[in-house]
């Protein structure tokens, strides 16, 4: 077979990894013909897995709608934020609580970095492979609330019970009304104890009952927000003019 059909059966088979290493070793015969064949395949192979991860990687990010580019590094632990915090903050980082379905609160006064935490925690979880959403809860409430009752809603729910991670932003951050309870209770309930939800706030959890007005659906909501979670708790002042 001559290497013009090998280049055409990698591009039909859609091999961009293996294409793309083949089309180097071509513009260089004397590699190609040193190379063993299996060392050559080997290599092939190789990078079609690598190019086919970064893809799925791209494409996680690209849907997860996280609103920052955030890594480890651009975290501070400092004084203010204090030992247990970097204890706890490196531990969640091993994204074990995703495997295992479990939940993660993040509180904080404005300013003091929770989103741009969350966010990262996001970004970490996609470049692991795990699908990944991020909304502010008035923003997704919005956005299911248009088909609340029909069968694009019971679609729109499957859809966010099998996501890896949901992250919800600004969560109890005003009233909400009592059909927008009743969507908040739909989307925690499909995913409690299956998989893992951050909850982000300002507010702490005996608040959260309160502004949700004390009823049977608020108990139920604060339930599934509050239980089998793991906590991190951002102290100090705003933090706006740094980048976390």
């Amino acid at each position: 077979m001559s290497v013009n059909s090998i280049l055409n059966l990698m591009r039909e088979l859609d091999l961009r990894g293996a294409l793309a290493a083949f089309e180097r070793f071509v513009s260089s015969p004397q590699e190609l013909d040193a190379m063993p064949a299996q060392l050559l395949l080997e290599t092939l192979l190789q990078n079609e897995v690598n190019n086919r991860l970064i893809r799925k990687q791209q494409n996680l990010l690209r849907m997860s709608h996280l609103p920052y580019v955030i890594s480890p590094s651009d975290i501070a632990y400092d004084s203010v934020r204090g030992d247990e915090f970097k204890a706890k903050l490196i531990s969640l980082m091993t994204l074990d609580f995703i495997k295992l379905g479990q939940n993660l609160t993040v509180f904080g006064s404005a300013g003091t970095g929770k989103s741009y935490i969350a966010a990262m925690l996001g970004r970490l979880a996609c470049m692991s492979g795990y699908t990944t959403l991020y909304y502010s809860a008035s923003e997704l409430i919005d956005n299911l609330q248009l088909s609340y009752g029909s069968p694009n809603y019971q679609s729109k729910l499957r859809t966010l019970a099998v996501k890896s991670l949901l992250i919800l932003d600004d969560f109890c951050l005003t009233e909400y009304t009592t059909a927008a309870q009743n969507v908040l209770f739909d989307v925690l309930n499909a995913r409690y104890g299956k998989k893992s939800t951050v909850i982000v706030s300002q507010k702490l959890p005996d608040a959260w009952l309160n502004i949700l007005g004390g009823t049977a659906l608020s108990e139920s909501i604060v339930e599934r927000a509050g239980n089998n979670n793991y906590t991190l708790i951002l102290k100090g002042e705003s933090r706006r003019s740094s980048l976390d």
